[in-house]
């Protein structure tokens, strides 16, 4: 091999020496640098009521009898979702009337049964609607799918004038 080829070589090792020691100092690391982010949300109480089914009550033509029995047929099924324990309260915007005349509350009552679990019932027993604030019907935990039946009774005796009536109730579901 001639000198010239010798130190072409000493100088190609000394080169590739150099540049791996370059390398290996951290020159070319790679640099990190990190930022933290603060993030928020903002999760508003909210509750919904779903009338399933059983809306409106129509309880059709009915007629006294020589010993009334309370019609409880009618079922209204109902859903809760809430992100928070909520209360349902039912209330009356009157009296059942048509035609200028009334049935009397004692003769058309309500009453909570069928509910699911996270469910509390406060009315397991027919009772009067009551007008404002209402009637604290049923409670529960947060959660959706939470159900319950309210089942009303109306009973038709002959003190009951012939007429068409009606009557609003209005359920509320609040998280207190």
């Amino acid at each position: 091999m001639s000198k010239r080829m010798k130190m072409m070589a000493l100088i190609g090792v000394i080169l590739v020496a150099a540049f791996m020691a370059f390398m290996g100092s951290g020159s070319f690391a790679a640099n990190t640098d990190s930022k933290n982010v603060g993030v928020t949300a903002a999760v508003a109480s909210t509750a919904q009521l779903t009338i399933t089914s059983g809306s409106p009550v129509a309880y059709g033509d009915l007629a006294p009898v020589d010993t009334p029995v309370a019609d409880t047929s009618k079922v209204l099924s109902l859903r809760v979702n809430s992100n928070k324990a909520w209360n349902l309260s039912v209330t009356k915007g009157g009296d059942l009337s048509g035609g200028g005349f009334n049935i009397p509350s004692a003769n058309f009552k309500f009453q909570g049964e069928s509910a699911s679990t996270g469910v509390t019932l406060d009315v397991s027993s027919y009772a009067e609607f009551a007008s404002t604030p209402g009637t604290q019907l049923a409670h529960g935990l947060r959660g959706a799918n939470r159900t319950l039946d309210v089942r009303y009774s109306l009973l038709i005796d002959w003190d009951i004038q012939p007429a068409s009536y009606t009557a609003t109730h209005t359920y509320t579901v609040l998280n207190p």
